[in-house]
């Protein structure tokens, strides 16, 4: 699906996506749960502890799947 994301136009951290309803090729690389749940109106409070909870697990995947291996290429982890 083809979305167009902009700045918010409040004193809102959630950013503004307008989903464009079309489908194009390929895989988006993040997940817009929140900005869906933001046009329902699930209220900011919920929605800012959403997107705590989902940098934590994003980072978490990042750090699980660190090999240590990479440090004798000195490829720094990147987070």
């Amino acid at each position: 699906m083809g979305y167009i994301l902009k700045d918010s136009t409040d004193d809102s951290d959630i950013e503004n996506v307008t989903f464009l309803y079309n489908v194009v090729p390929g895989v988006s690389k993040r997940s817009y749960g929140i900005n869906v749940a933001a046009l329902a109106g699930i209220s900011k409070e919920i929605l800012l502890e959403a997107q705590k909870v989902s940098l934590i697990v994003e980072l978490q995947r990042k750090i699980e799947s660190y090999n240590p291996r990479m440090l004798l290429w000195n490829i720094p982890l990147v987070l």
